[in-house]
């Protein structure tokens, strides 16, 4: 991650080096990228009392996602002055708040700039042959995937006074939805959704032989750990965790989970994805850490710029208990699993900038007996049960017939969700008389409300239904996280 500094005003030729630090990107040029169209506003736009926050205040003709500029775009031979106030909160590809056409002059004196988004240019985006000019204020906060404070392209005359205060500004990460779908529950009678990859965690068995050689090579070695993947099993009555899968760097460059496997009882007619037998209690097994994939829930909202929820293809992990214990209850703000989620998934699936990229989200969560009723529902949903939190599970309310909230709402053949194999490793039930497009074999999953008695908490069934378990002793149950990113 980039860190934004100042520095003193130099011209642009003498800047190609230091603007980098300054979050400031010189292309060649821009024959990459797609031509957008451009609004049309006054040609020249002053302001001497500052500029204010919003469209409506700064009275010129603003720009829409569609355009260039978040808030201002400047055509040629414009003029704009800013001497205060604060732009702030506005998205666009090319320049999160100010587009600066060529033959167009920006001149900062004061006020700020913060919290914008954008592809190129957080704050700012200057065409060749355009001048800005920041000479005071305040730029902070912004964020793009190139050039978090300001995209200038090659020829464009740029000036920063060490009057002037650029920090914070940082690179959003590049996360692709796709433009494919993917089919998602029942084989052959699900949904089709768009997804993503975004985060790592151990998913797939290596394989006999691979396991194996992995295990020479650590026994022989004594590698460095490079990273740890924690997994919190079912809770004992002190709360300590049992087991800890640990990766590592090998050879090949790739990242290796090493643990101990457990599977479920029944389960020795298990396979892992390569048809192997799912080891057995005791056995030391290495996974893949691979990006995970998530099914987007909300996709038109993703072509609208919004922030996007995400969903888990698969169940990630299992043996995690709703809560500690039946006297714990099952409320969600408390629960064992939440913690969890938020605590050690979060720490060992995402590094830090993928971190900074989850949006922490506003939920309502059920008191018992509130499952089926409506989040509007206050007697239900009361307020000082509302979280915020990174990581979270979906509600039975939102994939209910009547409270449908998402794609896989209402519909039990959209809900089937398939175990991964370092699930199975981890107590996983896989019935396998049910199928999805991952594999054959499906599981329950975990959902975040509170069921009709107060040891009771919802959840998925293998099948797709909606039904509720004992927050305690359904510990083979999976883990599908959902969360929401702000791209």
């Amino acid at each position: 991650m980039k860190k934004s500094k100042k520095f003193l005003a130099i011209f642009l030729p003498i800047i190609m080096v230091a603007v980098v630090a300054l979050g400031v990107i010189l292309p060649t040029s821009l024959a990459d990228k797609e031509d957008t169209e451009t609004k049309t506003q006054p040609a020249t736009i002053v302001y001497a009392d500052g500029v204010e926050g919003s469209e409506e205040d700064t009275g010129a003709s603003t720009a829409s996602a569609g355009y260039k500029g978040g808030s201002i775009f400047l055509e040629p031979n414009s003029t704009f002055n800013m001497q205060g106030g604060t732009i702030s909160g506005h998205k666009n590809k090319y320049g999160g708040a100010i587009y600066i056409s060529s033959g167009a002059t920006f001149t900062m004196t004061g006020g700020t700039i913060e919290n914008n988004t954008a592809d190129y240019g957080g704050a700012i985006y200057v065409e060749a042959g355009g001048h800005c000019y920041i000479q005071g204020g305040t730029i902070k906060n912004n964020k793009a995937k190139t050039a978090p404070a300001i995209y200038v392209e090659k020829g464009a005359d740029v000036k920063v006074s060490n009057e002037a205060e650029v920090k914070d500004n940082k690179l959003r990460i590049n996360i692709e939805v796709s433009e494919d779908t993917v089919e998602v529950g029942k084989k052959g009678k699900g949904i089709q959704l768009h997804y993503l990859y975004f985060g790592n965690y151990p998913q797939t068995y290596v394989g006999d032989e691979l396991n194996g050689t992995l295990e020479s090579w650590y026994t022989e070695n004594s590698p460095t750990a490079v990273k740890n993947y924690v997994n919190k099993a079912y809770a004992d009555a002190t709360g300590n965790l049992n087991r800890t899968f640990i990766s590592y760097k090998y050879t090949d460059g790739e990242l290796y989970a090493r643990g101990t496997s457990y599977r479920y009882t029944d389960g020795s007619s298990y396979t892992y994805k390569d048809t192997t037998t799912v080891k057995a209690n005791g056995t030391t097994v290495w996974f893949k850490v691979e990006p995970i994939k998530w099914i987007v829930l909300n996709y038109d909202e993703y072509v609208a710029g919004e922030p996007i929820e995400i969903l888990a293809e698969e169940l990630l992990t299992s043996n995690i208990r709703f809560n500690k214990s039946t006297s714990d209850g099952n409320d969600w703000n408390n629960s064992w699993i939440r913690n969890w989620l938020n605590s050690e998934f979060l720490n060992s699936a995402f590094n830090s900038e993928e971190k900074e990229a989850i949006q922490s989200t506003h939920l309502k969560n059920n008191i018992t007996m509130g499952y089926d009723q409506s989040q509007d529902n206050t007697e239900y949903y009361p307020v000082d049960k509302e979280t915020d939190d990174k990581i979270y599970l979906l509600t039975y309310y939102e994939l209910d017939a009547t409270g449908r909230g998402n794609p896989l709402g209402g519909t039990s053949n959209y809900r089937y969700c398939s175990p991964t194999d370092y699930a199975l490793s981890n107590y996983s039930y896989m019935y396998t008389s049910y199928e999805t497009n991952n594999r054959l074999g499906t599981n329950y999953w975990w959902l975040r409300s509170a069921g009709s008695r107060s040891d009771l908490a919802c959840n998925v069934y293998h099948d797709g239904s909606l039904s509720t378990s004992s927050v305690v002793t359904t510990y083979h149950y999976g883990v599908r996280p959902a969360l929401t990113l702000a791209l």
